[in-house]
Formats: C-alpha cells, sequence, structure tokens
C-alpha cells in the first residue's frame, strides 16, 4: 500500500539545487518573490501533526488505524504522511514530520539563490480534543490531537522557522487557565476547527472564555465552510456556518476566517453558499478591524471557483492573509493546476514550472501559484496584493 500511495503521490526530489540549473524555474521564483520580504511574511494556517502518543502526546482517531474496517479513513492517514514526506512504519515518524517542515521553510527562499539566512515563519496549530459541554474530553469523538505543549516546543527549538498556535477547546472545564497559561508564554493566536472539535461559536456560555480572549488580545483562526479531512471521530459541518461568527465578533474578538469560507451552503435552509455569507460580514464596515481572512487551500480543485472573486476584491485585500494549510498543498490530487489554467488564472508554461516546483518544496509551490494567479478583465489585470504575504498588523 505505501509504496503504491508513494508512486500515485509522486516522489519528491532530493537535489532541488539541480532543478535550479533550469534558469526559466530560477526567474519564475525569483520574479514571484519581488515584492515581497521574506523575513516579514508569515504563513498563518500550516498544520502539526503526529501518531506517536506516547512520544509527543499526538494521536489520530483510532478509525484510522484500521485498513479492514476503516480502509477510506486508513488510507487518508498514508496519503497525508507520504505528502508530507514521512515514511508511516517510521520508529521516529512524529520528528520526521516536523524536521521535514522545517527543511521546506528554510528552502522557500535562501537557500535557493545563495542569500543570506532570510526564511519565512510559519504559524504551527496545536489541536485540542473533543470535548463534551460538560467539560468531559472524548478521544473517539477526537480527530485528531495535538498538544499545547508539543506545538511550543516546536516552536522554542526552532524560533526563527515557527510560530506556536494554541488550541483550546472552550467546552474544558480549565479553559481559561490554559488560554491564560499560553497566552504568558507567548501565545497570540488560537486554533479552532468547531465541524470537528465541537465548538457552537455563538455558544453563549463560552462567552466568559471570548472576553478573556479580549482581554489577553488573543486572535482566533477558525474554519469556515464544510470540513472534509479531519473526520476520524465527530463532524458536524453546520457549525461552519460563518453566521455564527456574528456572536464573537460582536463581542469584540478578532477572527481570522481561514479558507475564506470557500465550500458549503448553509443560512436556513442550506442554499445559500458560505461564500457569500462570509463576503457579507466581511462587507459589514463594523467588523472592519475585527474580521480577516486567510486564502489557504483556495486552490484546491473544490475551492476554486471563488478565485476570481477573491482576486478581484482589492479592497479587501488588507484583511486577507497568506496560509498554506500544509500539509495539503503537498497532495498532488487536490490541487490540480490544469482546470486552473482552464479558468485563464495560470499560464500553460506556468503550470510546467510549477509542477517542477511542486517536486522538490510543496509550500514553495503553494506560495508560487498564489503569486501568480492573476484574471484578466478588459484592461483591468487582477492579483492578490502583496500586502497578503506580509505579517499583519496585530501580530507584529
Amino acid at each position: 500500500m505505501y509504496s503504491l500511495l508513494s508512486y500515485i503521490l509522486g516522489k519528491t526530489e532530493e537535489n532541488p539545487e539541480e532543478i535550479f540549473q533550469n534558469s526559466k524555474v530560477k526567474e519564475f521564483i525569483e520574479k514571484c518573490w519581488e515584492g515581497i520580504d521574506p523575513s516579514t511574511m508569515i504563513d498563518i494556517h500550516t498544520h502539526i501533526a503526529g501518531v506517536q502518543k506516547d512520544v509527543t502526546g499526538c494521536y489520530v482517531n483510532e478509525t484510522m488505524d484500521y485498513p479492514f474496517w476503516y480502509p477510506l479513513k486508513y488510507i487518508k492517514k498514508l496519503v497525508l504522511m507520504i505528502s508530507s514526506g514521512v515514511n508511516p512504519s517510521s520508529e521516529t515518524l512524529d520528528a520526521d514530520y516536523v524536521d521535514r517542515f522545517y527543511k521546506l521553510i528554510d528552502k522557500m527562499h535562501d537557500n535557493n539563490f545563495g542569500q543570506s539566512h532570510n526564511n519565512p515563519k510559519a504559524c504551527i496549530f496545536a489541536f485540542d480534543q473533543f470535548y463534551e459541554k460538560d467539560g468531559i474530553p472524548v478521544p473517539e469523538k477526537t480527530g485528531m490531537y495535538v498538544p499545547n505543549e508539543y506545538v511550543f516546543k516546536i516552536a522554542q527549538e526552532f524560533p526563527n522557522h515557527f510560530i506556536p498556535v494554541m488550541s483550546i477547546n472552550p467546552y474544558r472545564k480549565d479553559a481559561i487557565q490554559e488560554l491564560e497559561k499560553y497566552a504568558a508564554l507567548g501565545g497570540r493566536i488560537m486554533k479552532w476547527l468547531p465541524n470537528s472539535m465541537g465548538i457552537e461559536l455563538d455558544d453563549q456560555h463560552i462567552e466568559e472564555f471570548y472576553e478573556k480572549m479580549v482581554e489577553l488580545n488573543v486572535t482566533l483562526i477558525t474554519h469556515t465552510g464544510d470540513e472534509h479531512s479531519v473526520d476520524g471521530g465527530f463532524l458536524d459541518n453546520r457549525l461552519g456556518n460563518p453566521l455564527k461568527l456574528e456572536y464573537p465578533l460582536n463581542l469584540g474578538v478578532r477572527i481570522i476566517a481561514a479558507h475564506c469560507a470557500t465550500e458549503g451552503c448553509y443560512d436556513h435552509d442550506g442554499k445559500i453558499e458560505a461564500f457569500r455569507l462570509f463576503m457579507n460580514l466581511m462587507e459589514n464596515p463594523k467588523y472592519e478591524n475585527l474580521l480577516y481572512a486567510d486564502i489557504s487551500a483556495i486552490t484546491a480543485f473544490k475551492r476554486i471557483g471563488y478565485l476570481p472573486e477573491l482576486l478581484e476584491r482589492g479592497d479587501l485585500h488588507h484583511r486577507f492573509i497568506y496560509g498554506s494549510d500544509y500539509p495539503i498543498p503537498a497532495i498532488n490530487p487536490i490541487i490540480q493546476l490544469q482546470p486552473i489554467v482552464d479558468m485563464g488564472l495560470i499560464t500553460d508554461e506556468e503550470r510546467d514550472i510549477l509542477k517542477i516546483i511542486f517536486k522538490f518544496n510543496p509550500l514553495l509551490f503553494d506560495f508560487c501559484l498564489k503569486r501568480c494567479l492573476q484574471l484578466e478583465d478588459g484592461d483591468n489585470v487582477y492579483k492578490f496584493s502583496d500586502r497578503i504575504f506580509s505579517t499583519p498588523s496585530f501580530l507584529e
């Protein structure tokens, strides 16, 4: 199974320096970096993953370990591992994941061009367990778990590459104490995936938690729209409705809406696109300094239909933040370039160069793809603004 999936997903090149003998590839990457200072660039949305509970505390739902009973979930786990450049049978799998991730960031800019050390930083997510509203954790309903302790330890080890992002389910009995603890350790962002973690964002019972977030100036980055990846334990896509953001926004919580809600339909009859509900919130003047969004995963084949509008909305680009959703960009079948060519957003030549870049650095691939996206409408040309690829002011 491992060999077959490795063949299907493609093998990463071990010697990327050889690829840069291709002058077209080098020139293309240099052009993508024009106007961007890598030292101030931030990838706001990346995932740390692990399965070695006894070593790192990380685990995934047990359904992903049984190929006979849950073949699709088992294959999904293998795909994520292989695409992340690690061997599922490795005795140091969790450490291998971090090492691979670190090297990809380190080679995004300087190591490719022989310049001084100058790389972007990635916000790495912890991922809390599913909790019932009475404060009891439920491993059987938890899709994946990445402890805060582990993520903060990694960031401390690689401070020039990683920024720790805490994840605290607000239904925990010690939720506020944990929030205070990790905020005191420098945590400035909170990660939630309500659909999988069972969090009702508009639940008035967690108002005190929201108020503490505001007091500590902690920003919430939360999934919006439908979810498919973390479905091993619990999944309720009703919880991804962008309208649920209104309650914490009205309490003064600063929110980054992950993926711009580019998948799913909601509202009362389930017929309004999540993206439209999200855009209505973005266009509301009272949320100008509270609601932001990341552009992670928006080039996935299920989401690309919204790319033209996102490119056109230059009036909102000061509230968009770059995110890759790593390791998603490393999963070959999810990011399909030909449909993006067919939409007229990249050229055939750009597609071919991007395929080469993907082979040795999927993080750089994601960055370059989003940098070269271009929509031409008569005399108007629309691209993602340079400012999207720098650290937002509230995190400086």
